[in-house]
């Protein structure tokens, strides 16, 4: 028999481990969960991304608030108090979602969006901070009823706060991504700029001869920009899908129509990735294509 250590050293169980989890450690296996393995498949799968630990904390949180209600039907305390504080978490967690997704599409968008989506940003954070205090309030009432509940309601207002330092941390890295991108793309216009001096033979040798010198420099802070990039996009979990969807939108492609061309970039790399291993790396090829996009 295998033991776990023996198993996971396999190099065909390695890779399975690995192409299962290209996409995220979500599709195999709870973030909750993998936090309790063994260090050789913790090792195997690999960190987990921001997008993985949001998960694993909001199921954290379920928990937590789920056996908050328990104990109050349990103790038959509070069945109104119960309702508000699931129509409050409700709320916050629609105020939440909605300005994360608004906020994204302001990094996404181009510039002739961005001053509405502004305007709509800034009414949500009123919305949203006013939704955190209204849940933040009601829990410390429930957990002031008892020691139990208090006990509960401690673990659930940690989760919420980790929640709260995660989402922050996602905006950080968005922004950082939004502007290591911008970065590249400039790069890149120079480096176009000093090709078409080179090309130009009514230069002079001497501005010929910079100019090339000027693109290796360019090229190089190019490839370490974008691999701070790539370090950032794999931090956020994004998925070649939302790349696809992201480099769209930027260029003024409806969300809509986004969303349904990323869909069909999705499907083509994973069948091809399917066919064998000619096409695996004709799908990575593709995928990477299109993220340098």
């Amino acid at each position: 028999m295998w033991t776990w250590p023996a198993l996971i050293s396999k190099p065909e169980i390695r890779g399975k481990f690995k192409s299962s989890t290209k996409e995220g450690i979500s599709g195999i296996i709870s973030t909750r969960l993998a936090s309790n393995l063994p260090k050789e498949i913790k090792d195997a799968l690999g960190e987990p991304n921001l997008a993985e630990r949001l998960r694993g904390n909001s199921e954290d949180i379920n928990e937590s608030f789920e056996r908050v209600k328990a104990i109050m039907r349990r103790q038959q305390k509070g069945v109104e108090a119960i309702r508000e504080v699931e129509g409050l978490k409700e709320t916050m967690d629609e105020r939440e979602e909605e300005y994360m997704k608004q906020y994204r599409l302001l990094t996404d968008s181009n510039k002739r969006e961005s001053k509405e989506l502004n305007r709509r940003i800034d009414i949500l954070v009123h919305e949203r901070n006013d939704a955190r205090r209204n849940f933040d309030r009601a829990v410390r009432d429930i957990g002031d009823r008892d020691a139990e509940l208090r006990r509960v309601t401690a673990k659930l207002e940690a989760s919420v706060m980790q929640e709260r330092r995660l989402n922050a941390e996602i905006i950080a890295k968005e922004e950082q991504l939004r502007q290591t991108t911008q970065a590249i793309e400039d790069l890149e216009h120079e480096m176009d700029r000093r090709r078409e001096i080179i090309e130009d033979h009514t230069r002079a040798e001497r501005e010929r001869e910079a100019a090339q010198a000027q693109i290796g420099t360019l090229e190089e802070r190019v490839a370490e920009l974008q691999a701070h990039k790539e370090g950032l996009e794999k931090e956020l979990g994004l998925t070649t899908k939302e790349k696809v969807k992201r480099f769209l939108m930027k260029y003024g492609i409806p969300l809509a129509f986004a969303v349904a061309i990323s869909s069909v970039v999705g499907v083509i790399l994973s069948t091809l990735n399917a066919a064998g291993k000619g096409a695996k790396a004709m799908g990575k090829k593709l995928g990477n294509g299109l993220t340098d996009l």
